[in-house]
């Protein structure tokens, strides 16, 4: 049965969650939230602003060399997707789709070769749809497992959707992605979503699976800067806290 081009496009935002391009903004996470899965505590009405203040630092995690690198994906296989309230698939089979997302991943580089991701925190992302705006602040990433030919990490937000003419908020929820990276030879990597939604009281919402191919477009670069801030500086702090380099003697 063919999906509404209306539906698709509110699913395309959400079939990948808040997991993708999760290198360029995600992290930091108040210890209270870093427990939520399965089990939500309490969440405020309002989300907090991000401050320069809560970045942390710390918040790196390694990367393999085969995902280094900006990455494109041209389409998305939309497998599944429930509305677990109204208890109604919202999609009976897989559906392919064009999309065209172009996700960096990899920043540093330390002194052995090894790739590093800054996953600093809390990050706002705002997306502006027909009749709302949604704000999808993402307060933690985890990274679940790594082996040689896999990858796979842990992405929460609290998501908000307001009126774009009375500001008026419609909706809050928390989402969970699960992203899987795996690769397939070098320079093509396969990308996989499992995305979870739930109320403020842990009852689910909606779950959605989805997939597609991804081709590195240019190989990994070091970048020192981006809106967060001072990548090199923090990375430096990380690896002196860490003791990956020895502190100066200054």
């Amino acid at each position: 049965m063919p999906i509404l081009p209306c539906l698709i496009s509110l699913l395309i935002v959400h079939l990948h969650g808040c997991g993708p391009a999760w290198e360029q903004r995600i992290s930091y996470a108040p210890p209270d939230i870093l427990s939520i899965v399965p089990s939500f505590p309490a969440l405020p009405a309002k989300t907090p602003e991000p401050k320069e203040s809560q970045h942390q630092s710390d918040q790196w995690i390694p990367l393999p060399e085969w995902l280094g690198g900006t990455w494109q994906a041209r389409y998305q296989t939309l497998l599944s997707g429930r509305n677990h309230r109204t208890q109604v698939d919202l999609i009976k089979e897989p559906v392919t789709i064009a999309v065209n997302r172009i996700s960096t991943r990899g920043l540093q580089r330390d002194s052995s070769g090894q790739i590093w991701q800054y996953t600093g925190a809390p990050f706002i992302r705002t997306i502006e749809l027909s009749d709302y705006i949604e704000r999808q602040t993402l307060y933690d990433i985890v990274l679940l497992s790594t082996s040689p030919n896999l990858v796979k990490t842990r992405s929460l937000a609290i998501v908000t959707r307001n009126d774009k003419n009375s500001n008026k908020t419609l909706d809050i929820f928390v989402e969970i992605t699960t992203t899987t990276y795996q690769a397939i030879r070098d320079g093509l990597i396969q990308v996989t979503y499992a995305v979870e939604a739930y109320d403020l009281n842990d009852r689910p919402r909606s779950t959605y699976k989805s997939t597609c191919t991804e081709t590195r477009i240019m190989p990994y670069q070091t970048i020192d800067k981006d809106e967060r801030g001072n990548l090199q500086e923090l990375f430096i702090e990380f690896q002196k806290h860490n003791g990956l380099i020895p502190p100066s003697p200054f």
